[in-house]
C-alpha cells in the first residue's frame, strides 16, 4: 500500500494481506473500506464504526495507536473502546497497555 493515492472517489479494497498498519491507506475513501483478512483488521474494524468512513484512516494514523509492531491500547480503548481481543493481533503486535 505504500503508493496508495491519498483519496479515492469510490470503494478501496486490500483484503487478504499481511497489512498491519494503515501508514499508506488514502486518507479518504468515498465507498467502502475494506481490509478483511488482515492482521490490522480487528484493530481497525472498531475504529470505523466510532468515526465517519472519510475520516477515520487519517485520524486513526495521526493518534499513533499502531507504532511499528506496538498498540498503545490505552490510547485505542479512549478513542474505540475495548481492544478486541484476536489471537492474530497478539501474533503480529506488542501490545503496551
Amino acid at each position: 500500500m505504500e503508493h496508495s493515492p491519498d483519496k479515492v472517489s469510490s470503494s478501496f479494497y486490500c483484503s487478504y494481506n499481511q497489512i498491519t498498519s494503515l501508514e499508506h491507506c488514502p486518507h479518504q475513501v468515498g465507498g467502502e473500506f475494506s481490509c478483511h483478512n488482515n492482521p490490522v483488521n480487528s484493530i481497525v474494524d472498531n475504529f470505523i464504526r466510532s468515526y465517519r468512513k472519510n475520516e477515520f484512516i487519517e485520524l486513526f494514523n495521526y493518534t499513533d495507536i499502531i507504532q511499528d509492531d506496538t498498540i498503545i491500547t490505552w490510547f485505542y480503548e479512549e478513542i474505540a473502546h475495548k481492544l478486541p481481543t484476536d489471537s492474530r493481533i497478539e501474533k503480529h503486535y506488542t501490545i503496551v497497555r
